[in-house]
């Protein structure tokens, strides 16, 4: 999947197709790191990405399962840290 595809899909219809098996969530992972790599030297919004865990940080079950998402790596100012 290509970032331009991934960024044109809310979450449901991500996790749509990863319900019908046409994206698999290590797919997804992949595709938001290309798009990480490609816009965050302008933007410098992420600051650090935790690739050890990062094809499993996904909801298992739900409306959203199988979608990668991006969580705010700052509360109150502390950089929050890989376990």
């Amino acid at each position: 999947m290509k970032p331009s595809e991934y960024t044109a899909l809310d979450g449901t219809a991500l996790a749509a197709l990863v319900s019908q098996g046409e994206v698999t969530p290590a797919e997804f992972a992949a595709t938001a790191r290309a798009a990480i790599d490609t816009v965050n030297p302008q933007l410098n919004a992420v600051i650090g990405q935790f690739d050890a865990v990062a094809d499993d940080a996904h909801p298992q079950s739900g409306l959203f399962a199988g979608v990668q998402f991006g969580a705010w790596s700052l509360i109150l100012g502390i950089p929050c840290r890989e376990p």
